[in-house]
């Protein structure tokens, strides 16, 4: 059974299994008030209901998604920046974690 979340956002703007939203700041508008965010968070709604932990190709997992889109959809600094990975470092730097080389290093503690 397939099913197709995205019927009105235009391919080109559409969450890719890579973990990426290829929105340009000069298509944020388009984005964040037409048919593609409501069908992203469908469709992140549709994952996390069946796969609480999952993660992207890019490791990003649902919730930095969803931060990512209200950062860019949002009116502070970040405005018009759909860059996953980086707002993973920023994430990262901002919870103590550690970024090297470009790459999120989560420290978590072990569960006793």
């Amino acid at each position: 059974m397939e099913c197709q979340i995205y019927a009105n956002c235009e391919e080109a703007y559409r969450l890719t299994q890579s973990g990426n939203v290829n929105v340009t700041s000069n298509a944020t508008d388009a984005y964040s008030e037409g048919p593609c965010l409501t069908e992203t968070h469908l469709l992140l709604t549709c994952i996390e209901n069946i796969l609480t932990n999952f993660e992207f190709y890019n490791k990003a997992t649902i919730r930095d998604i969803r931060n990512t889109i209200n950062a860019g959809c949002g009116h502070g600094s970040q405005q018009g920046n759909f860059n996953v990975t980086e707002h993973m470092q920023l994430s990262a730097e901002s919870n103590g974690n550690q970024v090297a080389g470009g790459k999120v290093m989560y420290i978590r503690q072990k569960k006793q």
